[in-house]
């Protein structure tokens, strides 16, 4: 077992309780930066690491899909926090007082 003569940085340290509120109070920008962070000291840790790499690559194209998704219309308005409101009709019943009944609508 080889020893190294380089000391290994400590890790980031950030209790879940604080991670969670950030990430909740930055309506979800702190996880990714979080991950960043803790990859980021994995790479410093160990130089052959490619945790940072591959990280970066994945949130790239989780945003490059959603923003596919928003434009061919099967996004839920995630990237946006805005949910989809589908336009209601009015049931039969009012529409048919509307228009005066079923005789109504016939003339």
């Amino acid at each position: 077992m080889e020893t190294s003569s380089t000391p290994v940085p400590a890790p980031p340290r950030l209790h879940w309780i604080a991670a969670v509120a950030l990430t909740i109070v930055t309506l979800g920008l702190f996880a990714p930066a979080w991950m960043i962070r803790q990859a980021w000291w994995m790479k410093r840790a160990d130089g052959d690491a490619k945790a940072l790499a591959g990280l970066i690559a994945s949130i790239t194209i989780f945003a490059a899909a959603s923003i596919v998704a928003e434009q061919i219309g099967g996004g839920s308005g995630a990237l946006r926090g805005v949910p989809i409101h589908r336009e209601r009709r009015p049931p039969r019943r009012q529409l048919a007082r509307r228009s005066g009944g079923l005789a109504g609508a016939a003339a």
